[in-house]
């Protein structure tokens, strides 16, 4: 929805491993609280080497980024890059999201980036759909406010 309302490109990061059922879910908590990473299918750092501007967004897991964004934040060359972070949570009040954004914006400024901003919006519960007129909504909030 975002990639479309400013005539961007999506780029999904795809985990090569599967997160289904109840050990799936635990794993991820794990991973998530421990900062680890995952292994993605290609190379999705690559696709942004003719960007300037991105917009970087991972869902939150037990009060953290996904393994997911971690990995991509493994290797993606964001040198001179003019970053956005983008968080969506379950939490309405956006509790702890401050630890979150401090650890992803140092994790952008060590590969070279400028964090320029950083948002945090709302989503369902684990496994849930919030719904296409809620994320439109909070998209429109983030781009109203937005430096781009």
């Amino acid at each position: 929805m975002l990639a479309s309302e400013i005539g961007g490109e999506l780029i999904k990061l795809t985990e090569k491993s599967s997160r289904d059922g109840m050990l799936g879910f635990i794993k991820s908590g794990f991973q998530a609280v421990s900062k680890s990473s995952s292994e993605l299918t290609g190379e999705p750092w690559n696709l942004i080497e003719s960007y300037d501007f991105i917009f970087l967004m991972t869902p939150i897991w037990a009060g953290n980024g996904t393994p997911a964004i971690n990995a991509f934040l493994d290797k993606a060359d964001l040198e001179g890059k003019s970053v956005s972070i983008i968080t969506v949570q379950s939490d309405v009040a956006h509790k702890g999201i401050e630890k979150v954004h401090d650890y992803l914006m140092k994790r952008v400024e060590s590969k070279g980036g400028i964090t320029t901003e950083c948002f945090a919006i709302t989503g369902s519960t684990p496994g849930k759909f919030a719904g296409e007129d809620h994320l439109k909504n909070e998209f429109k909030r983030v781009l109203m406010s937005s430096k781009l």
